[in-house]
C-alpha cells in the first residue's frame, strides 16, 4: 500500500526539520573567568618587609599616601603601617582596623578575612602584654615610694631620737648634785716623828 500524498508531505516535513537541527550548531556556553583570589599573606609579608626598610621620613610618606588610597589592601597595609610604630593608640586604631575587616561582608572581603582575624589575634595579644608590663612597672614604682617614704619616716624617728638623747644628757648634766656627793677632802700627810739620838756616855774621871 502507496503512503498518500497527505503523509508523504510530513514526512518530508519532519526530514526536512530533523536535517536543519542537525546542521545547526549548538549555542557556545557562557563560561565565566576564572578569578584568582591575591595572595594575601604573601602580599601582606611583601609590604611589611618594605615597611622595615623605611627610613621615619618614608614612612610618613607612605601615611600620606595611604590617607587617600581605597580598597581592602590599602585598609590592610595603613593597619600594618600603623603597627609598625608599636605604640598603644597606634596599634588600637590597626586593631579597630583589622576588626572591621575581618566581619566586612563587602565584594572581594572574603580572601582578606582569615589574615585580618590573624592579624588582630595578634596585636590584641600584644596589647595584653603590654597592659601587663605597664601594671607591673607602676606596681614596682608605686612599691619603690612606698619603700622610700618609709625610710624617710625611719630617718625621721632617728633624728627626733637623737635629739631626745641630746635633751636628756642636757638635763642630766644641769641637774644640781645632792649634798654628801662631793668626794672627801684628803686631809694632809702627818709629819714622820723625830728620832732621838742616842746618849753619849761621859768619860770616867
Amino acid at each position: 500500500m502507496f503512503p498518500s500524498v497527505r503523509q508523504t508531505t510530513l514526512l518530508l516535513l519532519v526530514s526536512g526539520l530533523l536535517a536543519a537541527c542537525a546542521a545547526k550548531p549548538p549555542l557556545p556556553v557562557a563560561v565565566a573567568p576564572v578569578v584568582r583570589p591575591p595572595d594575601v599573606l604573601a602580599l601582606a609579608a611583601d609590604y611589611q618587609a618594605r615597611l622595615g626598610a623605611m627610613s621615619p621620613e618614608a614612612l610618613q610618606a607612605e601615611e600620606t599616601r595611604l590617607a587617600g588610597t581605597e580598597g581592602l589592601a590599602a585598609v590592610v597595609e595603613q593597619a600594618l603601617l600603623l603597627a609598625q610604630r608599636r605604640q598603644g593608640e597606634d596599634l588600637n586604631r590597626a586593631l579597630a582596623l583589622m576588626d572591621s575587616l575581618s566581619q566586612s561582608t563587602a565584594e572581594g572581603a572574603a580572601p582578606w578575612r582569615p589574615l585580618a582575624t590573624m592579624l588582630a589575634s595578634g596585636w590584641r595579644a600584644d596589647l595584653a602584654e603590654q597592659k601587663r608590663l605597664q601594671e607591673q612597672l607602676a606596681l614596682q614604682a608605686q612599691q619603690l615610694r612606698d619603700s622610700q617614704r618609709k625610710n624617710e619616716q625611719l630617718g625621721d624617728k632617728v633624728e627626733q631620737l637623737g635629739h631626745k638623747l641630746e635633751a636628756l644628757k642636757s638635763i642630766e648634766l644641769n641637774l644640781p648634785k645632792p649634798a654628801g656627793s662631793n668626794p672627801p677632802t684628803s686631809l694632809p700627810n702627818p709629819a714622820p716623828a723625830a728620832v732621838p739620838a742616842p746618849a753619849t756616855r761621859s768619860p770616867a774621871s
